[in-house]
């Protein structure tokens, strides 16, 4: 029911979109799934918010497949190599030295920068008219926003 996603994409000011074949994300004039395997795609305004999204989304999907695992044993079935494999992609012109430059803030220039960024999203959802969720996400990369 993607609350997994919301609490990470909340807890790490990130958009995190599932695309690909069997993501159910309809992308283009066409609306069809984007013909490639099933990923999922972070953004990030900071470095720091960045990590944090790529170690949550880690940490969920390597317990999945722990589970997934056990369950494949419990049906006495050898269950298939699952691995996580993250790619990242940094582009120029979304200013990743700048991004770099940010991560070297002191923790409370983070911690200020966190709390503003929050109380911004608190006043957007607050108001009238304003669709709130996520837009354009792209996985593994580092988007100025």
């Amino acid at each position: 029911n993607g609350r997994n996603m919301r609490r990470i994409a909340e807890e790490c000011s990130a958009k995190v979109r599932l695309r690909g074949i069997g993501s159910g994300f309809l992308e283009g004039a066409k609306r069809m799934e984007a013909n490639s395997p099933l990923q999922l795609y972070i953004s990030c305004v900071d470095y720091e918010s960045y990590i944090g999204a790529v170690q949550g989304v880690s940490a969920l999907l390597n317990d999945l497949y722990k589970h997934y695992r056990r369950y494949k044993r419990s049906q006495n079935s050898e269950p298939p190599e699952l691995r996580l494999k993250c790619e990242e992609l940094r582009r120029d012109d979304h200013n990743f030295d700048l991004l770099m430059q940010k991560a070297r803030r002191s923790p409370s220039q983070c911690e200020r920068d966190r709390r503003f960024r929050l109380q911004e999203r608190q006043s957007t959802l607050r108001r009238p008219g304003v669709d709130a969720g996520p837009d354009q996400v792209f996985s593994g990369e580092q988007e100025d926003v």
